[in-house]
């Protein structure tokens, strides 16, 4: 199965960078973890897309390989390569990083363990035949990664509205924004280098003699607009999650913390959702009630995502009045920051007391939670869900609980 990203707009996608190797070796990403929201995030998503490469580049991706070959013959895991007119398959692609990419060992920057990992090395060849052999690819026909990432970096060197944007990182390191402006221009200048990549960056920053704790910001910064250009590339949403052991992370679709979470107030645990076999999870995946409820918790996090821009802007119009104060743009951009990870939990508890509290369904679900589940009671437990004829209200009430919890939470002095 051959497919081009250009053909599936139509589509519901995922660009699942979890499984980049950089982010799993920087961030220690546990295996079981990873194929758990990997498993999840194709029964949510028409397609998840992951780079090829990320399959022999890590350890942990290796061994999930042989669990996920069935969603990968069926499409709903689609490794990518790149465009046809530059990659004919798995095998070529691999040839061609490996050509790319033998040069740069022993390099400085390739001193660092998670840039390291994306050399391809000879060894490797048996897991990229492996691949090959299941014959599913997805095609980047569209534009260059390259591309979109060089346009990403700069435009975060200037972006005043994202906590945790280029420009920001430096504002609230340094302070002072005349020292500040004038590190930016270096910082986004790195862009105008012939050849722009993660490690490209990463080399330029660490040769700046910035702050150490501003460098590895910023390189992860570089790592997070990386995967956001992968992302835009492939026209897909891209993974969210949470780097605290517990927390939700912030309110986005794709941030597959928060839909299992959801499903934890309709009674499904993660533990059950692993449970399910590969059969189990397509047959609830293409059920009726399943894409309704899918359907459901698209709208929900859409509205309560207007909520929380509504929010945010009232935050912004403060900063606006006294932003020119140093030390109150640094609280700012910090206040900002708790809000947007804080934003999933308030959502999902937001959520919770609607449903448990409006809906006949809320406590026989979460009743019947410790038993095991597989698609049948899953199906059955969605069914009552869809069936339960308050639908519009759980949104509205939905919204409204959201919006009491954000204003509740971060109540801001003048």
């Amino acid at each position: 199965m051959k497919l081009m990203v250009s053909r599936m707009v139509d589509k519901r996608t995922l660009f699942f960078g979890e499984a980049d190797s950089y982010t799993v070796v920087t961030h220690g990403v546990d295996t079981h973890e990873l194929l758990t929201k990997l498993r999840t995030s194709a029964l949510l998503y028409d397609h998840v897309i992951l780079a090829a490469a990320y399959f022999w580049q890590s350890q942990e991706l290796r061994y999930i390989l042989p669990y996920v070959t069935q969603l990968i013959e069926t499409g709903e895991i689609l490794p990518s390569i790149r465009s046809p007119r530059v990659t004919r398959d798995v095998m070529d692609y691999f040839d061609k990083r490996l050509e790319d990419t033998s040069g740069l060992i022993g390099t400085p920057v390739f001193e660092i363990q998670a840039l390291a990992s994306e050399i391809a090395r000879p060894e490797q060849r048996p897991v990229a035949e492996q691949l090959a052999r299941l014959g599913t690819v997805v095609h980047l026909d569209t534009r260059s990664v390259e591309d979109a990432f060089r346009h990403m970096w700069l435009a975060d060197t200037v972006n005043i509205r994202d906590p945790f944007s280029v420009r920001n990182a430096v504002v609230e390191t340094i302070g002072g924004h005349d020292r500040a402006g004038e590190m930016l221009r270096g910082i986004g200048g790195i862009a105008h280098q012939a050849f722009f990549s993660r490690s490209v960056v990463a080399q330029e920053l660490y040769g700046m003699s910035l702050p150490p704790s501003l460098t590895i910001m910023l390189v992860e910064r570089a790592s997070e607009l990386y995967l956001r250009s992968n992302a835009s590339v492939c026209g897909s949403e891209q993974f969210v999650s949470s780097r605290s052991a517990g927390m939700v992370g912030p309110l986005a679709s794709a941030n597959i913390d928060l839909f299992t979470r959801v499903l934890g107030v309709c009674g499904i645990t993660p533990r059950q959702l692993h449970g399910l076999a590969d059969g189990e999870l397509l047959a609830i995946k293409y059920s009726e009630e399943f894409q309704a409820f899918r359907e459901t918790y698209f709208r929900l996090v859409e509205t309560a995502t207007l909520e929380h821009g509504n929010f945010t802007d009232e935050v912004w119009q403060r900063f606006e009045r006294v932003r020119s104060r140093d030390r109150t743009a640094k609280r700012f951009i910090r206040v900002l920051k708790s809000i947007e990870l804080a934003s999933g939990a308030l959502f999902a508890a937001a959520l919770g007391s609607v449903v448990q509290e409006a809906t006949p369904f809320g406590q026989t679900l979460l009743a019947a939670s410790g038993a095991g589940v597989g698609a049948g009671r899953f199906l059955s437990r969605l069914k009552r869900l869809n069936s339960t004829p308050v639908d519009d209200f759980v949104e509205f009430a939905t919204r409204k609980e959201y919006r009491a919890r954000l204003r509740a939470s971060f109540q801001l002095r003048s």
